[in-house]
């Protein structure tokens, strides 16, 4: 079994994402921040995948996660790795013996994150309020790694 305090999703804190952008993003990533700004200046609501992690929970649970076109994913000795597009190595995503593995299958653009939260708390036995904070972490991992995006995100 995989080191638990590792992949301890469930303790990934209520705050704003520190997302890293390669060079191979970087100006779409500048027009996105830019396009932010004036929406926010316009007096729209501008959101940006940073900003997930300070969604509230009734938010994130109606969010419905897809992976990102082109990323690849494959197994590797156990572990499940993910490559974003524009990126030049896989990233380590979690070894396959914990309940990720079946969290990231359900990220698939039509089950919620309330409905994969209910599925894991029936796999696992854990209550709903576990499963969804480790659903939840689970997702925003995979947001940081540039893995999934919520659809229409």
């Amino acid at each position: 079994m995989a080191d638990d305090a590792l992949y301890a999703f469930e303790k990934i804190p209520h705050r704003r994402l520190s997302i890293k952008v390669n060079r191979g993003k970087f100006f779409s990533a500048l027009v996105a921040e830019i396009q932010a700004f004036s929406e926010q200046a316009d007096g729209k609501t501008a959101l940006s995948l940073a900003d997930l992690g300070t969604f509230p929970d009734e938010e994130i649970a109606a969010m419905i996660p897809v992976v990102v076109s082109d990323c690849q994913i494959t197994l590797v000795n156990n572990h499940v790795y993910g490559q974003p597009p524009f990126t030049m190595h896989p990233i380590e995503l979690f070894p396959i013996d914990i309940p990720a593995l079946s969290i990231f299958n359900m990220f698939n653009g039509m089950t919620t994150i309330a409905d994969a939260s209910q599925c894991l708390a029936l796999e696992t036995g854990w209550d709903l309020d576990h499963a969804f904070a480790y659903t939840r972490g689970v997702f925003l991992w995979l947001v940081l790694a540039g893995i999934c995006r919520p659809s229409g995100f």
